[in-house]
């Protein structure tokens, strides 16, 4: 867990007190200055006006040391950020620490909400009676076809009537009921991913042939398709978590702005694995690997619902950093620990997290973040092997 994002809130109080303390103490100290220097200049004694100046000294210091909290701050998380890897994504704590009013601080705040969000999202359990709340939609349960929110996570969840290429609605969901021709060609069509694998003697994503799969992703994900012929792909050159939720102003191809309900429209009737390699343009933003995973749960239970999703994780850069391009390794590197980290504490049966085990020195690149034909073909055949 990325404890320095679950945290934010208290380190940005704290960093906030600091942030006052630089003000009011310099002003405490001129202020009781300037009461010793005027109790000095009236006072009897000799000596006063000396016990005064060491008095404004010694605060001085003080004022002077506040100041000095930043760099030592700083210090001591290089030095804690050199000593393991994993304890990098201490970033979060300083940049709350240190710049409390600034944007970085506020998107780790956003990622340790999204984080609880998700931690309870997986804590939720079904009521005594053996249901859950669901989205409400048409359930294929015990053989029959029932509209509501609230059904057995044993049941189905179908978007579209397969005899008529219909999106459900409750009323065809009930009609099905009454057909019984339609009702066994639909409930044959529609069997849950789980059956068609055991069919075929293996589970999860295993087994399934080639034409079952979709690609989705950004740029890279668009050189492997184009560079591997593959048809059943999505891309959004230059975007990321803002195109899965139809926002497709910074994909620079002509990009679907419903890629959701277009990916679910190539189920076949015998399971659909969606390959995902998406991250690469928002890794600078520290709230995103919690936000996929909201994202990708949020689609299995909707158009995605009869998918598998396999998450490729993010490929590495030539160097720390590309020109031209607003990236760097370490954080590539924070975004792929926190993307594994969810998905393997979410234990969901239906989203695979991929590492393909290839290092810069394995790959050939174009402009150090994406690659050659070439490249995009070694990518291609590591992911079959690795992930498919």
């Amino acid at each position: 867990m990325n404890f320095c994002a679950t945290s934010a809130r208290i380190w940005q109080l704290v960093g906030y007190a600091l942030f006052v303390l630089k003000i009011v103490i310099p002003l405490i100290i001129i202020i009781l200055g300037i009461i010793d220097f005027t109790k000095a200049l009236t006072a009897s004694k000799d000596d006063a006006l000396n016990d005064a100046v060491k008095a404004v000294l010694i605060r001085f210091v003080i004022g002077i040391a506040i100041f000095f909290i930043p760099l030592i701050i700083s210090t001591l998380f290089a030095f804690i950020k050199s000593a393991s890897p994993f304890i990098a994504k201490a970033e979060g704590c300083e940049e709350c620490l240190l710049k409390p009013f600034g944007d970085t601080c506020q998107a780790y705040k956003a990622e340790g909400e999204n984080i609880r969000n998700t931690q309870k999202q997986q804590a939720s359990k079904p009521n005594e009676d053996g249901y859950e709340v669901r989205t409400p939609g048409c359930y294929f349960c015990n053989s029959e076809y029932i509209w509501t929110d609230s059904a057995p996570s044993s049941c189905t969840r179908l978007s579209i009537e397969t005899s008529t290429g219909k999106k459900f609605t409750k009323e065809l969901c009930e009609a099905v009921n009454n057909d019984p021709d339609r009702k066994e060609h639909t409930s044959t069509a529609q069997k849950p991913p789980e059956e068609d694998d055991q069919n075929q003697g293996s589970s999860g994503t295993s087994g399934s042939s080639d034409k079952n799969y979709v690609f989705v992703g950004d740029s890279i994900m668009d050189g492997i398709c184009s560079n591997n012929n593959l048809s059943k792909c999505f891309s959004c050159v230059g975007g990321g978590l803002d195109w899965l939720n139809g926002d497709t102003s910074r994909c620079q191809n002509n990009a679907t702005n419903n890629v959701g309900n277009d990916v679910g429209e190539h189920y076949n009737g015998q399971g659909l694995n969606i390959v995902v390699y998406l991250g690469t343009n928002d890794v600078m933003a520290p709230a995103m690997p919690s936000e996929y995973y909201l994202k990708y749960d949020e689609l299995l239970k909707g158009p995605w619902h009869y998918g598998n999703i396999i998450v490729i994780k993010l490929l590495p850069l030539k160097s720390e950093t590309v020109s031209g391009y607003n990236i760097n390794q370490t954080r590539v590197n924070n975004f792929n620990t926190e993307m594994e980290d969810i998905v393997k504490r979410a234990n969901n049966s239906k989203v695979k997290y991929c590492d393909l085990g290839l290092s810069s020195g394995d790959l050939e690149y174009s402009d150090g973040l994406h690659f050659t034909a070439s490249g995009y073909k070694k990518i291609y055949e590591t992911i079959k092997s690795k992930c498919l």
